[in-house]
């Protein structure tokens, strides 16, 4: 299962490099990843990002709030005792 991951990880991250050239390539693409793992905080935040830049904010935003919504929280925003 590992495999399959970090598999899924490489293509997400290979759609994201597309993207920053081609935007109109890599949508379908992202969008297909998505669809094959909605809880995926990466590939969300790449569609959304890449949505950024085919002048889509509205959807670019709704993308990266499901992303952050998948990530879980870091330690840095726990209080100090």
């Amino acid at each position: 299962n590992d495999g399959n991951s970090a598999d899924f990880a490489t293509r997400v991250n290979k759609w994201g490099l597309v993207a920053e050239s081609d935007v109109r390539r890599a949508l379908p693409q992202l969008r297909e990843l998505v669809a094959e793992r909605p809880n995926d905080a990466a590939a969300r935040a790449q569609l959304g990002i890449a949505l950024i830049r085919a002048g889509q904010p509205r959807a670019a935003q709704a993308e990266l709030e499901k992303a952050a919504a998948l990530t879980p929280p870091t330690s840095a925003g726990s209080a100090q005792v």
